[in-house]
């Protein structure tokens, strides 16, 4: 399971085995960042073609062949390359389709039958919970300056903790992340224009709703348009 993970008594992720395919596979950031592991079924389908999960939407790859690489056959002792092409309809970054040009050593190995849930400490208020997106002026006239660009960021608060979840406790003496005061980061370009509800924005999956809001004149204390929350 991608999205709904099944855990054991010792709350490790347990991989699920597909045994009917779909003919297309899937790959997902969730089993990099949550240790959701993925059916194999799902890496390796019939078909060279993958659903993308990349977080807050998705993608497709295919191979550019139209081929399934497999970097044991191809290989000549110091790795293999093929290319693989991906779609992505959703603005500001797309429509667009890229090609990536692949080298790989070697076959990665199917995934483990457990992966151990990673450790999650309760959010600081303040500290960085997500990244939104870069400035997309600053993306346009400098697009390989990505560590001096500006990005909007959706810092933690009681509306970002996630319902139900049980967090860990963090250790004795442990650094607490850094945080930030959005009152001490004067606004600039777009952001004099709009605004976005962090509310609005943790609960996007469900609703759709992306929580902008238009900064009217003269407005001190704004108010979402889509869920009355300030």
């Amino acid at each position: 399971g991608a999205f709904q993970p099944i855990s054991d008594e010792n709350g490790d992720n347990i991989k699920l085995e597909w045994h009917e395919g779909l003919g297309v596979g899937m790959l997902s950031m969730d089993e990099y960042q949550t240790k959701i592991p993925l059916a194999d079924a799902l890496k390796s389908p019939k078909y060279p073609v993958w659903i993308m999960h990349g977080g807050d939407h998705f993608t497709v790859l295919w191979a550019e062949d139209l081929k399934m690489p497999n970097v044991d056959e191809e290989s000549s002792g110091d790795g293999a390359s093929f290319a693989l092409l991906q779609w992505n309809g959703l603005p500001p970054n797309g429509p667009r389709l890229a090609r990536l040009d692949i080298r790989a050593k070697e076959q990665a190995p199917p995934a483990p039958k457990k992966r151990k849930a990673p450790t999650q400490f309760e959010p600081v208020i303040g500290e960085i919970e997500s990244i939104v997106q870069a400035d997309p002026e600053m993306k346009k006239n400098m697009p390989n300056g990505w560590t001096t660009w500006r990005y909007e960021v959706q810092l933690a608060g009681e509306e970002t903790k996630e319902e139900g979840t049980k967090y860990d406790p963090r250790p004795e003496g442990a650094v607490l992340p850094m945080t930030f005061d959005p009152r001490a980061h004067p606004a600039a370009g777009e952001e004099k224009k709009t605004w976005r509800c962090s509310a609005c924005y943790s609960t996007r999956f469900k609703t759709m709703c992306f929580g902008m809001n238009e900064l009217k004149d003269g407005e001190d204390d704004p108010k979402c348009e889509n869920c009355g929350r300030p």
